[in-house]
């Protein structure tokens, strides 16, 4: 229940932040996006049982402190952007953390649930399982 409130506040916030649109959005930042994708890649590993939680962990805390640095950007489209994958970024931690509260199942569609958040943010293609 609080899962999916959560989800549904992180919809709302991201509306307010512009992100939508089909590719790359002109004004989001390379290496944002680049982050962003390389998350997706992640998720995409840990739900194929390819990396641990841990070293899920590890690779999104990573990209997100190499987005960090334009979250103050003076474009303030390139914030909005920065603004999605951060939140993007911290749901996933967020449910790799949680993993010991939650059987495996529940916590890797959890992650399949955001990774797809973020990817529809990045005007990627989501997944099924």
């Amino acid at each position: 229940m609080k899962k999916t409130a959560f989800i549904l506040v992180l919809a709302i916030l991201l509306s307010f932040t512009g992100c939508s649109g089909s590719g790359k959005p002109d004004d989001m930042n390379e290496e944002v996006y680049k982050q962003g994708l390389i998350v997706i890649d992640v998720c995409d590993d840990y739900i194929d049982g390819k990396i641990s939680d841990d070293n899920a962990l590890i690779e999104i805390e990573k990209a997100y402190n190499r987005i960090e640095k334009y979250k103050d950007d003076e474009n303030s489209s390139v914030t909005d952007y920065v603004t999605c994958v951060h939140i993007s970024l911290m749901i996933i931690a967020f449910d790799l953390i949680s993993i010991n509260e939650k059987s495996y199942y529940e916590n890797k569609n959890e992650i399949l649930e955001s990774r797809n958040i973020l990817a529809e943010r990045l005007n990627e293609k989501t997944r099924k399982q």
